[in-house]
């Protein structure tokens, strides 16, 4: 796996494929990158410049983890960040439509963030959920716990207190999330 769980280094915003993503990416694997977007903010213009007629609206930890994300689309697909074309599937998931001038591989990927971190999974041919979630209080953890997850993990949660309950249940928010996506 490439330096995954690192920070994606804004020198990877310069050049469309830095380094060898394309070329290590296998099936059965899942590429997860830990996006600093406080690394990415010198190239916010960039980005804007990369998602026309949407990023006025993005907030900016949006337009930056999708800045980064096309960044390292473009690395597995062999193509500059701004060829990478999105498309909807049905649910509003994004997918990839195509890459001009693109290896044509079959890249699935998800993207979430929060705060000042995003994480992309990228695989070949095999879908991938993602979440991520700043550590916070989650005053009503246990009633979302409730309706949302299975009896046990409920009562789990129910047996935490304090910071560990809230750490608990964003735990079990993002694998939730990440499954579901």
């Amino acid at each position: 796996m490439p330096d995954s769980l690192t920070p994606l280094s804004p020198a990877l915003c310069l050049a469309p494929a830095p380094f060898h993503a394309a070329a290590s990416l296998t099936a059965r694997q899942v590429d997860v990158w830990r996006i600093d977007l406080a690394a990415l903010r010198p190239f916010e213009a960039a980005f804007a410049a990369l998602l026309p007629g949407c990023a006025a609206a993005l907030p900016r930890p949006r337009l930056l983890a999708r800045g980064g994300l096309r960044v390292l689309l473009g690395a597995y697909m062999e193509c500059p960040p701004a060829a990478v074309r999105l498309q909807a599937q049905r649910g509003g998931k994004p997918s990839l439509a195509a890459c001009a001038g693109g290896n044509g591989r079959d890249i699935r990927f998800n993207l979430a963030h929060s705060g000042a971190l995003a994480l992309a999974a990228i695989a070949l041919a095999a879908d991938v959920g993602v979440d991520v979630e700043a550590l916070r209080p989650v005053p009503r953890s246990l009633q979302i716990a409730r309706r949302r997850f299975p009896a046990g993990a409920a009562e789990r949660l129910a047996g935490l207190a304090g910071k560990q309950r809230d750490r608990g249940f964003l735990r079990l928010w993002c694998r939730h999330e990440a499954l579901a996506k």
